[in-house]
């Protein structure tokens, strides 16, 4: 398959542009899980939070405080809850089926809980990474570079879901499955390697340019650049079978046998296995800017006004440091919209068409994350803080 395709950047703003309206924040200091809570892995602590990441794994949920401490609660039949004392802040954190990776914020990879394949012993030599996600039994890391990220895998590697291509170019997103990996590359492919018994590795050869992607046990989403969802691999529990009314989505994610997407609205759709009730979103839950789903359940992070005016206004965004955005000397969920570009207090299509205008310019403007080029992983960003 050649890699020379660039995103198309005509389907992408008019897709975004399409759905505008949200509904009105909501002031919430926690997560809200919903679906399998027999580890307690949807019973969010109520000390805890509010938070700017959350990661649903196997049995248990993390998150980031938005001071960059990094929380766990659920199962802990491995330690995967047991978060080192010497963890300092965070920017994001990743739950597997039995252990937790986390990136710091000098982009130091920390792992705990279960390592019987060494999933939770990044290699020494392994140095700073912008991503990591924690797989089934692996973990993957993506490193920084000023065209895009090499691609670093740890672990069990029983169906080669470690064996990082050599052929991978650079990639600007890495997701982590049962047993499979998966990676977008900077020019918008989704390429996956592993387990793939069910298809989850056999990219539909018609994927348009992708922004995003995320890995379940059979199964892998993306999310195109025009924002539609595509999914491939098993579909015994429905979770390929994507809701013919979805509309337009910034962000996308695979449990174990279901997916989830998160619309431009703010609004969660799932869909596929629902035993649990993962994929019944509660009825109350307002618009989310964050989402994950995990073995038996699904979790998600409410918009947060952040000044208490009842609004998420441009009061609350403001051309700060590099975290913190608004100024308050403090990180704060106000902080999370770095893609506001125009400082309009919401991340629109008038920022989409300001990054677009700057593509593959050395920035300032357009390069959300400072890397010294506008490309797809500052395209990911500004999907990923859509409203």
């Amino acid at each position: 398959m050649p890699l020379t395709r660039t995103i198309t950047v005509c389907s992408l703003a008019l897709a975004i542009v399409a759905a505008t309206a949200t509904a009105a924040p909501q002031v919430t200091p926690h997560a809200i899980a919903w679906g399998g809570n027999a580890q307690l892995q949807c019973t969010v602590p109520a000390p805890l939070g509010p938070f700017s990441e959350v990661s649903a794994g196997m049995y248990h949920t993390a998150a980031v405080n938005l001071d960059g401490r990094v929380v766990a609660w659920g199962s802990n039949s491995a330690g995967q809850c047991r978060v080192p004392i010497a963890l300092g802040s965070c920017s994001q954190v990743s739950a597997g089926v039995s252990h937790t990776a986390a990136l710091t914020l000098d982009g130091t990879v920390v792992a705990w809980g279960s390592n019987q394949y060494g999933q939770s012993y990044p290699p020494p030599t392994l140095g700073w990474c912008e991503e990591v996600a924690a797989g089934g039994f692996h973990t993957v890391a993506l490193k920084p570079g000023f065209a895009g990220g090499m691609v670093v895998a740890f672990g069990l590697n029983t169906f080669g879901q470690s064996d990082v291509p050599a052929a991978l170019p650079a990639c600007a997103q890495v997701a982590a499955g049962y047993y499979h990996s998966a990676a977008i590359t900077m020019n918008g492919y989704a390429v996956c390697w592993g387990d793939n018994g069910d298809l989850q590795c056999t990219v539909p050869t018609t994927l348009p340019a992708c922004a995003r992607i995320a890995a379940g046990r059979y199964h892998t989403v993306a999310l195109t650049t025009n924002g539609s969802v595509v999914v491939w691999g098993s579909n015994a529990q429905g979770q390929r079978t994507v809701p013919a009314t979805l509309g337009a989505c910034v962000a996308v994610t695979a449990g174990y046998a279901h997916t989830a997407a998160l619309t431009t609205g703010g609004s969660v759709v799932a869909w596929g296995w629902n035993l649990y009730g993962q994929c019944t979103v509660p009825a109350a839950l307002g618009p989310c800017v964050r989402l994950s789903g995990g073995g038996q359940h699904s979790v998600a992070l409410t918009r947060i006004d952040c000044n208490g005016n009842g609004a998420h206004d441009p009061a609350e965004i403001a051309d700060g440091t590099a975290y913190d955005i608004n100024e308050n000397h403090v990180p704060d969920q106000c902080d999370l919209d770095r893609g506001d570009l125009d400082l309009s207090g919401t991340v629109d299509a008038v920022d989409l068409a300001i990054l677009l205008g700057a593509w593959y310019s050395a920035g300032p403007v357009g390069d959300v994350n400072h890397n010294g080029v506008v490309n797809a992983a500052d395209l990911s960003i500004i999907l990923s803080n859509w409203g």
